[in-house]
């Protein structure tokens, strides 16, 4: 970064699609050297609670803007839904929703009657896991969207950052281990998983990974919801996010669509960009 800032950009934008730790350090120092910030990352913004307001604080000292479209639902207008709510006075009250396009995937192929690994290794193969399956798996990497979106739209104060209860498909202590250990182990699940499928769809339900943001507690995990319910329609990547505000209290604001996928990702990425350069021609 130092070196690239050495050519005297007019308008220098960091931006940042890695899956790195430590790049809240990083973001820091570039914002305090005049870029604006672009991440995919969520780390940074999911970390400790520090972090994430020291960023924001960062930010508004050097007058530059942080963009993370791409953290929540890949290229979904949510987190700029966020912003537009919160910019026009509104107050959300709760966030609901499907948040992984790769557990949506999973849980589609799960619905379809396919055993656990096959799924997994599907999704995989496609681009649609994190670079550690795991992360998905064990619902670490919806955790994370889930905090941001507690943090960025006001439902996780400063004071009051609620605890995670979080229920993955696999342990987290499974993370790290080579593809082909991974994909052993999970063979071992796909009894386990047709058996819970064959007991929804006998009560006319399925199979979703939803996460809950209410104010002072998330709740992430496997539910089962009706067939018939807008979780419930989902197929493959699609990602749903609700919100619940004082402006939309009776009927809720939803965002839905394809939430995983290098393509979409990468607009998420482009589009915060886009914006960014945008405000910096005014």
């Amino acid at each position: 970064m130092q070196a690239a800032l050495e050519y005297r950009l007019t308008r220098p934008i960091l931006v940042d699609v890695s899956d790195a730790d430590g790049a809240d350090v990083l973001f820091e120092e570039a914002l305090a050297r005049g870029c604006d910030v672009v991440t995919a990352n969520k780390k940074p913004l999911a970390g400790p609670r520090a972090a994430f307001e020291a960023l924001r604080a960062a930010a508004g000292r050097a007058g530059r803007v942080l963009k993370a479209e791409a953290t929540v639902g890949a290229g979904l207008p949510v987190v700029d839904t966020l912003e537009i709510l919160l910019g026009t006075g509104d107050t959300v009250r709760a966030v609901q929703g499907c948040l992984s396009g790769t557990l949506g995937f999973v849980m589609s192929a799960l619905e379809a009657g396919r055993p656990l690994s096959e799924a997994v290794a599907e999704a995989k193969a496609k681009g649609y896991t994190e670079p550690d399956p795991v992360a998905d798996l064990s619902g670490a990497d919806v955790a994370r969207k889930a905090v941001i979106l507690a943090r960025w739209s006001g439902l996780a104060g400063p004071d009051d950052e609620p605890a995670v209860q979080l229920e993955g498909l696999v342990d987290a202590s499974w993370a790290g281990l080579p593809w082909p250990e991974l994909e052993g182990r999970l063979k071992t699940l796909d009894a386990e998983f047709e058996a819970r499928r064959g007991a929804a769809e006998a009560a006319g339900e399925v199979w979703r990974y939803v996460a809950h943001v209410d104010p002072g507690e998330i709740r992430v995990g496997p539910a089962r919801v009706a067939k018939d319910s807008p979780a419930g329609r989902l197929a493959g990547t699609e990602n749903l996010v609700v919100f619940h505000s004082d402006r939309y209290n009776t009927i809720p604001l939803v965002v839905t669509g394809p939430g995983a996928g290098v393509e979409v990702t990468a607009m998420g990425v482009l589009g915060d960009i886009l914006r960014v350069a945008a405000e910096r021609r005014r």
